[in-house]
């Protein structure tokens, strides 16, 4: 597998970060998770801009515009002769020094990295999963950056599956439904689709603005709102979203079956037209530049 680290291609087993990296040190990071789906990079712009948006957010500055990052990308991506998968692109503070500020750092790290990523074995999309309730709670706060939602919902993840199931259900320090540990969560009860708000803990994606941009084109009725083990129970249908799974239902929720227990027919027209966008709205790899292997 071939990384794109700082203007170099290099094989994934020759990556080194300095030891002081912040990175390193203390996880100081941002990422940003892009589909790519037939050679085309979906929403490529968007997360560029949302990259920035989070720097921002944390004081880091980017020594690097959009179209060199893009351009990283396109190389690595067909470096690897990528066809489908994510990419994940990756900055580090760059070099400083134990302590508690960040403000010395130097040398800011750009790390992209694309696979083939499969959270699920393909029979759970014609079936659908079974998810459980979780102890691991997100806090909410004021804003979340996606990379801090990813780690909790790494924990949640894990206690799901020593517990025997594929998913599971997080809820934010108050009781309300914050997610699941993989993407965000939509119930359809009456033929209004429901998912949690970014006050309730709900992670900020792009994709999940796609979903709610898709039931609009539907002439679907859609609601954020807190949403509690009733919502989930008794709706008629249950999915989650996220870039590495597209849509997946969900067929049971604690024991309790969901609808008719398989995926109905809502999510399946959700499914087909999300594929669709990603067909129409990427950025083919032909259409971009590369800058070359140095």
């Amino acid at each position: 597998m071939k990384v794109y680290v700082s203007g170099r291609l290099m094989d994934s087993n020759e990556v080194q970060l300095p030891l002081f990296d912040y990175g390193v040190l203390y996880g100081d990071s941002l990422f940003e998770e892009v589909r790519l789906r037939k050679q085309c990079l979906f929403k490529l712009d968007e997360h560029l801009k949302q990259l920035e948006t989070s720097a921002k957010i944390v004081l880091m500055d980017l020594p690097w515009d959009r179209e060199e990052i893009a351009d990283a990308i396109c190389e690595v991506c067909q470096a690897n002769a990528l066809v489908d998968g994510v990419v994940r692109i990756i900055v580090t503070r760059g070099r400083g020094a134990l302590g508690c500020s960040p403000s010395k750092c130097d040398d800011p790290q750009l790390i992209i990295v694309v696979d083939q990523v499969e959270h699920y074995p393909q029979e759970y999309y014609g079936k659908g999963l079974n998810a459980i309730t979780v102890s691991t709670r997100r806090a909410v706060s004021t804003f979340q950056l996606p990379q801090i939602v990813r780690m909790n919902g790494a924990m949640a993840a894990l206690e799901a599956e020593k517990m025997g199931y594929p998913e599971g259900i997080i809820l934010n320090d108050q009781g309300y439904i914050a997610g699941c540990t993989r993407g965000n969560l939509f119930a359809i009860n009456k033929g209004i689709l429901f998912t949690p708000g970014f006050s309730d803990g709900a992670e900020r994606s792009i994709v999940r603005d796609v979903i709610l941009e898709i039931a609009t084109s539907m002439s679907m009725t859609w609601e954020v709102k807190p949403l509690i083990h009733y919502d989930l129970w008794n709706a008629e249908e249950c999915f989650i979203v996220s870039y590495g799974m597209d849509i997946l239902s969900i067929i049971d929720v604690d024991g309790r079956r969901i609808g008719e227990g398989r995926p109905g027919p809502i999510v399946k027209r959700l499914t087909e037209m999300f594929e669709e966008r990603m067909r129409q709205e990427g950025r083919a790899l032909q259409s971009m530049g590369g800058v070359g292997a140095r």
